[in-house]
């Protein structure tokens, strides 16, 4: 049995704190790689040296592609550029502030022997703080009220840690309308609508404290909150 080629989509934006140690720490864990593989970096306009950083990079990190947004489109949107990049027949996407380490896409990948899409299902690890507990409250508020209205079996449907085959998904890939981060969301919607065989895989969140979080939690799980219901409604009007 041949060696898959996994496409590895690492979306950017403004991570100019944390880039270069974790660009350190992934091409350290790729050294140990069973498998062919390509850095995919999808730069969506930070307002930092997210970029600077990058195109200093592009003639020395091998086994990479660079793609840069003319304007900041959101992370769904880098997820699929990258996507339309990809040359693997096995894709996926992990957050490249590395709160979940690379170290599980070797397992990710070897799931993906007997299943279409390879999930992370997150363990948090973090300090108890209110800001830490409020945040793990709306999440976990969110996850129950989705799997209510969108009636999909999943435990996480917004890690940030996803690989899939591309022919499994290629069919609806891009007809995923949001660009932010309900993307997750709405993907994983339409993985169970197309019967797609999944699994979940426990990894272990720990929270990066370089980074410069861009989620607001007040106004996103209100955003959150009017996706759900609008993709509710989208699929109700399918399946009549």
């Amino acid at each position: 049995m041949s060696k898959p080629f996994v496409s590895i989509i690492l979306p950017c934006y403004k991570e100019e704190r944390h880039l270069l140690e974790s660009i350190h720490e992934l091409s350290k864990v790729a050294k140990g790689f069973d498998f062919t593989y390509e850095f995919i970096f999808v730069e969506d306009f930070s307002p930092d040296k997210t970029a600077i950083q990058l195109k200093r990079l592009e003639s020395t990190l091998q086994h990479s592609k660079f793609i840069y947004h003319s304007h900041n489109k959101g992370r769904g949107a880098s997820i699929k550029s990258g996507f339309n990049k990809a040359e693997g027949d096995i894709i996926g996407y992990i957050d490249v502030d590395l709160e979940v380490s690379p170290l599980y896409i070797s397992d990710m990948v070897e799931a993906l022997q007997t299943h279409d899409v390879a999930v992370g299902k997150r363990n948090y690890f973090y300090q108890l703080t209110f800001k830490s507990i409020f945040r793990n409250f709306l999440s976990k508020g969110y996850h129950v009220l989705s799997k209510r209205l969108l009636k999909y079996p999943y435990s996480d449907t917004e890690a940030g840690y996803k690989f899939f085959k591309k022919e499994s998904v290629f069919p609806f890939f891009n007809q995923i309308e949001n660009n932010h981060w309900f993307w997750d969301t709405e993907f994983m919607a339409k993985v169970y609508i197309h019967n797609l065989k999944v699994i979940e895989i426990p990894v272990e969140f720990i929270r990066n404290d370089k980074k410069q979080s861009t989620v607001k939690p007040i106004r996103d799980s209100f955003t959150y909150l009017r996706e759900l219901f609008k993709n509710k409604k989208r699929l109700s009007k399918k399946n009549q």
